[in-house]
């Protein structure tokens, strides 16, 4: 009787790892789906790491009571390789060579301005910044922002006069004094610049630069995609659930309008990245970084649209989750770099040091790589 109460129970967590195993499948290749034709599974990739961690338990207890069966959760980490890679990949550190550049993109929320909680001690008029003081120790190449305008003053002031004594190369571009600016700091000159517009949001847009590196032409181009849709409260109300705080019955309500809202922007969302990737194509043979904010996470249709095109700088250097949004407890990497072939990226990261933005900076070191 015990003799077939165990072996039960040995089927029946067996069911269950491959039931794992299958959900795990299906979320982890939806960004394949686009998000026009199934709305509702545009944004189930975020929970891919919850169905990860459940197959790692899976394999903890095989590996003490069957090991035998660990061949279960073995073979679903071997199904959804490409999908762990993009949302946890490890990678074996290299030395970075000496020539090589060191990127940054960072959304940094109109430097704080428009969110005085970020500046717990000091408040939102604090001088110096400490997002600008921040750049200056970096001492990047090149440093591509995003919501990079802001509305008080003395920030845009010293904004403009420190960031421009450091980096002798920069310029933006913006839908109008009150909108959107994307900017580009850099060591190197900056040729020309265009933007590239497509619908889908208000303000959203890429901007492209042309910079002379050495012998060659780079061309950087600069992305704020679509948001999440979520409004303030939406967030307020998705930390409180998070936090167990004001859970009643209209958390279900609330909770399937957010979902629509996400769905709705990442419809918005492909259609943007969809015209980035035709900018792409056109201008294939070209030496191209590609960065910015995203808005969406590793499993999502926009972030692959642009990695069938490019190499992804985090996933080919970077290690872990790579966490880049961290504010109402929403923590998940929506801030991209890429590149063309002829670059080798080196130790990609998100830089957690600094938090007065609701982004962390992402930091690539790049090296050009020697032509055939």
């Amino acid at each position: 009787m015990i003799s077939q109460l165990k072996t039960l129970s040995i089927r029946m967590v067996a069911g269950a790892n491959i039931a794992t195993i299958f959900f795990m499948f299906l979320v982890g290749y939806s960004d394949r789906l686009h998000p026009a034709a199934h709305p509702v599974l545009s944004n189930v990739g975020l929970v891919f790491p919850f169905f990860l961690l459940l197959n790692i338990g899976f394999l903890v207890f095989w590996l003490v009571f069957k090991w035998r069966w660990s061949i279960i959760p073995i073979v679903g980490f071997l199904l959804c390789f490409s999908p762990t890679r993009a949302y946890f990949p490890l990678n074996i550190s290299r030395n970075v060579p000496d020539d090589a550049i060191k990127f940054i993109s960072y959304n940094v929320f109109g430097f704080a301005a428009s969110d005085s909680t970020l500046y717990p001690k000091h408040g939102e008029a604090v001088v110096p910044n400490p997002i600008i003081e921040y750049l200056v120790t970096q001492n990047a190449d090149i440093v591509c922002l995003q919501e990079a305008g802001t509305h008080k003053q003395n920030i845009a002031d010293e904004r403009d006069s420190v960031l421009a004594s450091v980096y002798q190369y920069s310029d933006s571009v913006m839908v109008s004094k009150s909108g959107e600016v994307l900017f580009i700091y850099s060591k190197f000159p900056v040729l020309k610049k265009k933007r590239i517009d497509f619908g889908g949001g208000k303000d959203k847009f890429s901007a492209v630069f042309w910079l002379k590196i050495g012998h060659d032409t780079v061309m950087v181009i600069n992305n704020h995609l679509q948001g999440t849709g979520l409004t303030t409260d939406e967030r307020n109300d998705f930390g409180d659930m998070v936090s167990n705080k004001k859970v009643n019955d209209s958390t279900e309500l609330k909770t399937l309008k957010m979902i629509q809202h996400l769905d709705s922007a990442s419809v918005k969302r492909a259609s943007q990245v969809e015209c980035l990737a035709q900018f792409v194509r056109e201008n294939a043979g070209k030496s191209i970084l590609l960065c910015g904010d995203f808005n969406d996470h590793p499993i999502s249709y926009a972030r692959r649209t642009i990695a069938k095109e490019l190499e992804d700088c985090y996933v080919e250097s970077g290690n872990g989750a790579g966490i880049s949004y961290h504010s109402h407890s929403l923590y998940v990497r929506i801030d991209h770099l890429f590149c063309t072939k002829d670059w080798t990226p080196y130790k990609c990261k998100l830089d957690k040091s600094i938090a007065y933005s609701d982004h962390y900076p992402l930091i690539c070191w790049l090296k050009k790589r020697s032509k055939p």
